[in-house]
């Protein structure tokens, strides 16, 4: 599907920013943002300069509510994407366009009972609760998620999910494979040929990779599903720039679903089968931090 936006939200379709996109529901559901600045206001953006620590998700990365974050988000394009990206129309516009995939992946949000409040996830919360903030929390309760992160040529590739209490995640891209001369960092959907929907990657295949591109951005779908990360960067002159943005709840919203017994036979028969035809995993299934690729850098 591909359209220019939601009619029914007067503030979403009036912003200046492009509405152009297009939905895919394979591997898993996402959304491909087109064009997310008009060109001549991309052109001013000056992604802020992050010095590398041994934390988050690369080791270079900055957080909402965090020194440097305000400055960087009132800034020519930031303030305006910040804006948009945390606004309830975006957040309901999104919701919508997955609608049906929140019911048919067994979310425990529903698109037309979603409610944005205003809550900070630092990164102590982060760290120390990544499954679950509030057990009490309505799971219909949402707040955003709008970071700046580098990555370098050692960012690991693997594949993953977000935190079972995102809703939607996201990958805004201000850096380009060509200009950057990025040899792979793709953004990466996985099919996990030995699904058991318990939210772990078993054998996960390369089904669909978004190219590093200036001023685009992919928004997808956290169901159990979902895999999906950057692949491996063979080379790179520049660096991997982009915004993770995300749709959260304080409470869990994704559960591992529960295993059957045929489930787990044609699993093992399918691993066997997969085994002696010679194929391997494509990513480890155990795959490193994300701290480990920019821990050296200085």
């Amino acid at each position: 599907m591909s359209g220019s936006g939601s009619p029914t939200l007067q503030t979403f379709a009036n912003s200046h920013l492009s509405q152009r996109y297009s939905y895919f529901a394979y591997p898993s559901p996402h959304i491909y943002l087109h064009q997310l600045l008009p060109a001549q206001i991309y052109q001013q953006i000056k992604f802020p300069d992050i010095p590398v620590r041994g934390m988050g998700r690369s080791g270079r990365d900055l957080f909402v509510g965090e020194p440097g974050w305000a400055e960087a988000t009132s800034s020519v394009g930031f303030q305006e994407l910040n804006a948009l990206f945390t606004s309830a129309e975006f957040v309901a516009w999104v919701l919508s366009v997955f609608e049906a995939d929140l019911v048919r992946y067994h979310c425990r949000a529903r698109a037309d009972s979603v409610r944005l409040i205003p809550y900070l996830e630092d990164r102590e919360a982060l760290d120390s609760a990544p499954d679950v903030l509030d057990e009490t929390a309505d799971p219909s309760e949402v707040f955003t998620r709008f970071d700046y992160t580098i990555g370098g040529a050692s960012y690991t590739s693997y594949a993953h999910l977000d935190s079972p209490r995102r809703i939607v995640g996201g990958v805004l891209f201000f850096s380009d494979a060509e200009k950057d001369q990025i040899d792979g960092g793709e953004f990466t959907l996985y099919q996990d040929l030995l699904f058991r929907d318990d939210r772990l990657p078993h054998w996960p295949h390369a089904s669909k990779k978004i190219p590093v591109k200036d001023n685009t951005g992919v928004l997808f779908l956290n169901c159990n599903r979902a895999f999906h990360g950057p692949s491996a960067i063979r080379s790179m002159k520049g660096a991997r720039k982009w915004i993770y943005y995300s749709i959260s709840s304080r409470n869990r919203v994704w559960d591992r679903r529960p295993q059957t017994f045929l489930r787990a036979f044609a699993t093992r028969a399918t691993e066997k089968g997969l085994r002696v035809l010679g194929f391997h995993p494509e990513v480890p299934m155990e795959p490193k931090s994300k701290l480990d690729a920019n821990a050296l850098e200085k």
